[in-house]
């Protein structure tokens, strides 16, 4: 994770594709999301640039929930 902020009550985080190349996120926030069109203060806020650079913006829940998720499982099966 690079980054992290709220804007207009958007939270998001900017990452980077550890390996270092151009594979991205192509989930809402995507460099080609229809997001950033609807909501052309936020582009503007984050000062974001759309080329295949292995950085991408994503929603904090999207990047949070998996581990959620996971942990969750994780702590219902030992229960049961």
């Amino acid at each position: 994770m690079i980054a992290a902020k709220e804007v207009g009550g958007i939270r998001l985080v900017c990452c980077r594709n550890p390996w270092g190349n151009e594979k991205e996120w192509f989930g809402p926030w995507c460099d080609a999301s229809k997001e950033w069109e609807e909501n052309p203060d936020v582009a503007e806020a984050l000062n974001v640039n759309f080329k295949g650079d292995g950085l991408w913006w994503m929603e904090w829940e999207d990047l949070v929930m998996p581990c959620v998720l996971k942990k969750g499982l994780k702590q219902s099966v030992e229960t049961s």
